[in-house]
């Protein structure tokens, strides 16, 4: 499966990075959300795990590129600090992970959405 981690802690995208591909997937990461944008318009992807706060803005901004591109159909799972109970309700999103998060719960997550 490819995925696009939009995640401006470099640590945490190390560690994401590492379990992902130790388990067989293909990973981008975007540290800013002009990044995430670039990459969501010029690559495909199966799983976007999205940080809400960035550098630049809001991640849920990111969402509407998602939803106009080539990637209508991404599973997106919100890995942030800032998680809210109406989120689950948009129906783009399959799932959130309050920070700090099980590293291992999110990897089940992933393999459940693929």
């Amino acid at each position: 499966m490819r995925i696009l981690m939009v995640e401006d802690d470099a640590d945490l995208v190390f560690l994401m990075r590492s379990a992902l591909e130790k388990s067989g997937h293909v990973c981008r990461d975007a540290a800013s959300l002009a990044d995430g944008r670039v990459l969501v318009s010029s690559e495909g992807f199966d799983c976007l795990l999205l940080d809400l706060v960035l550098p630049d803005g809001n991640g849920m901004d990111l969402l509407a590129a998602v939803a106009s591109g080539r990637n209508r159909g991404v599973a997106v799972i919100v890995v942030s600090g800032n998680v809210e109970a109406h989120m689950l309700e948009d129906p783009r999103i399959k799932a959130c992970f309050q920070k700090p998060y099980d590293l291992r719960s999110l990897l089940r997550c992933v393999e459940a959405v693929a």
